[in-house]
């Protein structure tokens, strides 16, 4: 693979990793008592909307590689992974999004 390729290939992925990135911390925050949601709340807001910027801006990203035919099935096969582990709970995915790369 063309390191071009490689490149153009790894933000493909990205979009559907940050709403997985939000999801859990949304989920986690439920679980938290009110003194502690409260006291974290500016916090995980922030998060929130960092990756959902980071969503966008990847996606405006891949949508001139789609127009050139760089079609991809990551994110495809990255839905149905996360959803073969939606039985998982808040603490799971809250693991898996803080350790993610």
């Amino acid at each position: 693979m063309r390191p071009s390729a490689l490149l153009n290939a790894l933000p493909m992925r990205f979009p559907v990793g940050e709403s997985y990135f939000i999801d859990p911390v949304r989920q986690a925050q439920a679980l938290l008592a009110a003194p502690a949601q409260a006291r974290f709340a500016a916090e995980m807001q922030a998060f929130g909307g960092q990756q959902a910027t980071h969503r966008h801006l990847h996606g405006r990203f891949n949508t001139p590689l789609q127009r050139l035919g760089l079609h991809h099935r990551i994110a495809q096969r990255v839905v149905q992974r996360l959803r073969a582990d939606a039985q998982r709970g808040a603490d799971g995915h809250l693991a898996t999004a803080a350790t993610a790369p």
